[in-house]
């Protein structure tokens, strides 16, 4: 596994770019640095060590001036209050920093989140909408292939039809053939008939003229 390119804020490794001082010791001098972004003139830190550093220029001023026991008493509890309370407030800022990070890490979580939940029902919608416009064009696709199914059955229905007709128009075509047939051989019969009773009587006459001769003689 390679180094990351990029550390991010909160691990031990980040370092503020924005703080003078960070960049100039080049890693991080208290813990709460890590979760800072904040520039060096910015920092909590910073000025209460101003603050503190003022006091204790004030009362060793203060000390000069005046001599006594109390007044010693008095720096001296002055010194300690700061050291106590720089150790609090050390502490105390530490914890709001990492809580202010932590709160920050958080929104931008739940940020990301309803981004991923706003791209997810927008993904669904999207899907949805496409699977509608996928059902319609299926929908509308299913009716007009029933409406050729029904024109393809009506021009079988007419096909059947006209071939049912063209086979009773056969039949009678056939019939009448048929019949003319009969007709044909009946007259054809009838003049043979005809031509053996000429040829008959023909016969007979030649016969009669041939007797006829002979009485004659």
């Amino acid at each position: 596994m390679g180094k990351k390119e990029k550390i991010e804020i909160g691990e031990p490794e980040y370092l503020n770019q924005n703080c003078w001082l960070v960049r100039s010791l080049n890693y991080p001098p208290y813990k709460r640095c890590q979760y800072c972004e904040l520039k060096f003139h910015h920092c909590l830190f910073l000025h209460y060590q101003i603050i503190s550093l003022i006091l204790i220029i004030f009362f060793l001023t203060l000390s000069f001036l005046i001599e006594g026991k109390n007044l010693t008493l008095l720096i001296i509890s002055v010194f300690t209050l700061i050291i106590v309370y720089g150790y609090f407030f050390n502490k105390s800022t530490d914890k709001l920093i990492q809580t202010n990070f932590a709160q920050r890490k958080a929104e931008a979580l739940a940020l990301r989140e309803k981004i991923t939940r706003d791209e997810a029902e927008r993904m669904a919608v999207q899907e949805r909408a496409f699977l509608r416009q996928k059902s319609e064009e299926m929908t509308r696709q299913e009716a007009e292939t029933r409406k050729k199914e029904a024109e393809m059955r009506k021009k079988a229905e007419k096909i059947a039809s006209r071939e049912k007709q063209l086979k009773e128009e056969i039949g009678k075509l056939a019939l009448e053939q048929k019949k003319l047939a009969e007709v044909h051989r009946e007259i054809a019969e009838e003049k043979t008939r005809r031509m053996e009773r000429i040829y008959s009587q023909s016969v007979q006459k030649e016969l009669e003229v041939i007797e006829l001769k002979k009485e004659d003689f």
